[in-house]
């Protein structure tokens, strides 16, 4: 595995090339658009730039009435028009998917700027799928993305670990198990708003907690790009305004650009495999990586993919890495439920879960059973995967046990968490975040220079998150041991124990054994 922290400044510099030139015509066309408004109306005042890749730009606005006061804050997103078709089409797909969950609370949602600003070019240039380009113009979660979040903790790992006698003001280096199960609630509450879409008219901005609805059969909608990159945090709210996100700050899903909906009646076997080829290696479900199971299993291509998606974030949380993709495989555990009941099942997340033999896991300090349901979520199989309504009910069950001191030895870990200890990581990771340097602020209205053919690439250099991650192993002061360690786990031998979060672990040994030809599970850098 390869722990997800940005690389030191001056690793990545500024790649100026004809991609570059490109993302600044679109930064070129945002100044101009939106700074032509109406007089004796509000006016639009940019800020910086929050990323760019092999969609467009996103660019930050502040919107300011007429007398130059603060209304809110939004994000514009400008796809590339250099003929490369697949842009618009993605910006335009985004857009239709984004109007039709209109009002959903874990979705990130489109922004009407009329009645605070009006434009001299009207206001069907944004939000609309239908031109070109296709401007989408959407709420600001203030906090951070998921990526964001986890490279903070990591980052607070190391740094702790450099005084030998502990830092003066230590910051928590790790997720508490209470804000893991909230956050792994907005997560599901996300991807039931897709399988369970409410359709709302036009002005009506009530706001919709995703619910299953029993009575109707969900839409088989995918995301296909659901990682830590396309998920945003928000604040916590006041209890009295909104108890479910009163202790951990709430998750939306964001970037639509690949989302569709499978229909099996349209569906040969050469066009499923093709429909769902699509989104990041890095994350695939184990029926995008294998065509024979989406073929076997095509009654459960649909929100089971999702499922997928959200599991391998809750990965990312809890372990603060991501899989080594070229070794990454899946093992045969058991695994219990909240009942008690156990199943053999092929999972992805086998890590998360103590072996038979009854050795514990690197992270035994998570309770079991979000150990096991995340581990679920992860599993090969689709149909053998948790659906909506019975992850929502085990989910916010966890949760009212823990907040009641309900004993349960599967929440033994929440139950040790007390209300202060969620005060401390909001105040260690989101009172204050850092706010984000784009190496490329030097840049973007500078003169263009001529364009250079040879430096056009498919794939866009860009401050983008997972372009500033240097690969060492995942939960370590020494990398290269730690995966050894996990390595070796594998094959035979226990290992030495180490210290996380202040507490004894040994590695576990596994129920059953990996291809020896494969050398190593977890990325061992050098």
């Amino acid at each position: 595995m390869f722990r997800l922290v940005k690389k030191q400044p001056g690793v990545n510099p500024p790649e100026l090339n004809d991609d570059f030139r490109t993302a600044q015509e679109a930064w070129s066309r945002a100044q101009t658009i939106f700074g032509k408004t109406v007089e004796g109306f509000g006016r639009m005042k940019y800020r910086r730039v929050l990323g760019w890749g092999g969609f467009g730009v996103v660019l930050l606005w502040s919107v300011l009435d007429s007398e130059g006061d603060h209304i809110r804050d939004v994000a514009t997103k400008f796809h590339f028009s250099d003929g490369r078709d697949w842009g618009l089409q993605g910006a335009q797909n985004e857009l239709t998917y984004l109007r039709r969950y209109r009002g959903h609370e874990h979705i990130v949602q489109l922004v009407d700027l009329w009645g605070h600003v009006n434009f001299t070019d009207g206001h069907q240039f944004y939000n609309n799928p239908e031109t070109d380009p296709a401007i989408i113009v959407m709420e600001v979660l203030e906090k951070c993305s998921a990526i964001n979040l986890i490279e903070r903790v990591a980052e607070a790992r190391d740094y702790n670990r450099g005084f030998p006698h502990g830092p003066p003001q230590p910051k928590l280096e790790f997720i508490p198990n209470r804000v893991l199960w909230r956050l792994f609630r907005c997560l599901v509450r996300g991807i039931i708003g897709m399988a369970y879409p409410r359709l709302i008219t036009l002005g009506d901005e009530t706001v919709w907690r995703e619910t299953v609805d029993e009575n109707v059969e969900p839409l088989r909608e995918i995301h296909f790009d659901i990682d830590f990159q396309n998920v945003l945090c928000g604040d916590m709210s006041h209890p009295f305004e909104d108890e479910e996100h009163s202790k951990a700050p709430i998750l939306k899903l964001a970037d639509f650009g690949l989302a569709d909906k499978y229909d099996p009646a349209s569906m040969s076997t050469y066009t499923t495999n093709v429909f769902i080829d699509r989104g990041k290696f890095t994350h695939s479900a184990p029926e995008q990586r294998d065509p024979r199971i989406a073929i076997a299993q095509s009654d459960y291509l649909g929100h089971p993919l999702n499922v997928w998606g959200v599991g391998v974030l809750m990965f990312n949380f809890m372990t603060l890495c991501h899989p080594d993709n070229d070794s990454w495989t899946f093992l045969n555990m058991p695994l219990q439920d909240q009942n008690g009941e156990v199943t053999r099942i092929d999972t992805w997340g086998w890590c998360l879960l103590a072996n038979e033999a009854g050795l514990p896991t690197p992270f035994e300090d998570y309770d079991p059973l979000l150990c096991h349901l995340v581990a679920r979520c992860m599993a090969h199989l689709p149909s053998q995967r948790p659906d909506l309504g019975q992850l929502l009910a085990v989910i916010e069950d966890a949760i009212r046990q823990t907040d009641s001191g309900t004993d349960s030895p599967n929440l033994a870990r929440s139950q040790t968490e007390g209300d202060d200890l969620l005060v401390k990581f909001y105040t260690d990771y989101f009172r204050s975040p850092p706010e984000r340097r784009d190496p490329y602020a030097a840049f973007w209205d500078q003169p263009l220079a001529p364009r250079d053919p040879s430096t056009r690439s498919d794939q866009f250099p860009s401050p983008d998150p997972i372009d500033q991650f240097q690969f060492p192993d995942p939960m370590s002061t020494n990398p290269s041991t730690r995966s050894r360690q996990l390595d070796s786990s594998i094959r035979s031998a226990q290992t030495p124990s180490l210290s996380l979060m202040d507490l004894s672990y040994g590695s576990a040994q596994l129920a059953s054994p990996l291809d020896p030809s494969r050398s190593s599970v977890f990325f061992t850098p050098g």
